[in-house]
């Protein structure tokens, strides 16, 4: 809100109280009123092109200025703006208002509602002392003092101070609003651009794993396929060991006769599956006999070592013991 425009509130139960604050904050002052006039004599004489005088430089500062005549009557309003969105930046409370709740009590009230609106008590005496106005409100630079009958500086000068001060706190409370806002729409993004990215991660690891399976694996029978096998035969060690505890093996290699003739007479389909019903039946027959191999596919995954090298040609690797 621009403090040139602050709107402010009056509470005091003596109207020339009112009077004497509107005369004084009002821009229509004596001093706006003699430049206007020696603006307007200007203009008639040298026209209105004519250079400005100093008294241009004067800065324009108007107040939205309202009435309440008692405490409760000005801690309604205060509550009223506040709830409109257009809050007051500063309240001038008199003391003693009977028969209603005293000034202290109006400020507390109003500072349970807006905690932000300055406050400057306007009095020429006093119920309570300094110490008692400080135990009651604490300790907070929302408040100022102002003695009557009031001097036109100073009461302009703490009003432009108030509203000022207002004006920019008001500012700092939105900016800091509008970076949690950003921060937030940000936090957001980014969580979002995380999840994006774990799902890009989780579909990636997936096909690398259809790669590795597409790689090391028969797509027809789900067997090991060809490659498999040479890589399993290129981690065997060779030649001669002394280590007793290497491990003995065999090779079943299973190929059968004049398969192509089954292709022949009753089409590849139905080859197809007759080498699926082959590859299951020596599944079944070696469970539990065949080598137990890395599946390639996980690091702690397992398979058993029977492979498709082609065609109708199988192998299967037995570990050997000494009841077989």
């Amino acid at each position: 809100m621009d403090r040139r425009n602050a709107r402010i509130l009056v509470a005091d139960d003596n109207k020339d109280i009112h009077d004497d604050i509107k005369y004084i904050l009002d821009s229509s002052s004596d001093e706006m009123e003699d430049y206007q006039e020696t603006r307007l004599l200007k203009e008639e004489l040298f026209g209105k092109n004519s250079a400005p005088d100093k008294l241009e430089t004067i800065i324009d500062i108007k107040y939205r200025i309202d009435d309440a005549y008692q405490g409760e009557e000005a801690v309604k309003m205060v509550k009223t703006a506040k709830e409109s969105g257009d809050p007051y930046s500063l309240v001038f409370m008199d003391v003693r208002m009977p028969p209603g709740i005293d000034g202290i009590e109006a400020i507390e009230r109003i500072w349970e509602i807006d905690s932000d609106v300055g406050v400057v008590i306007c009095t020429a005496y006093s119920d309570y002392s300094w110490d008692q106005i400080i135990t009651k409100l604490g300790q907070n630079d929302n408040l100022l003092f102002l003695r009557k009958p009031f001097d036109n500086v100073s009461l302009k000068q703490v009003t432009l101070t108030m509203t000022t001060k207002w004006s920019l706190k008001i500012q700092v409370n939105e900016h800091i609003e509008n970076l949690e806002k950003q921060v937030d729409m940000r936090t957001s993004e980014l969580t979002e651009m995380v999840q994006k990215l774990k799902a890009e991660i989780s579909l990636r690891k997936e096909k690398e794993k259809l790669l590795v399976y597409s790689a090391h694996y028969d797509q027809l029978t789900e067997l090991l396929n060809r490659r498999s096998f040479y890589s399993f035969l290129y981690s065997l060690p060779y030649g001669e060991s002394d280590d007793t505890e290497c491990e003995k093996l065999s090779l079943f290699y299973i190929d059968m006769d004049d398969f192509k003739s089954v292709n022949d007479l009753f089409g590849h389909d139905t080859g197809d599956r007759f080498l699926i019903e082959v590859s299951d039946r020596i599944r079944r027959a070696l469970a539990g006999h065949a080598l137990k191999v890395n599946d390639y596919v996980s690091a702690e995954g397992q398979v058993e070592a029977i492979y498709r090298l082609g065609g109708d040609e199988f192998i299967a690797v037995i570990q050997e013991d000494d009841k077989q």
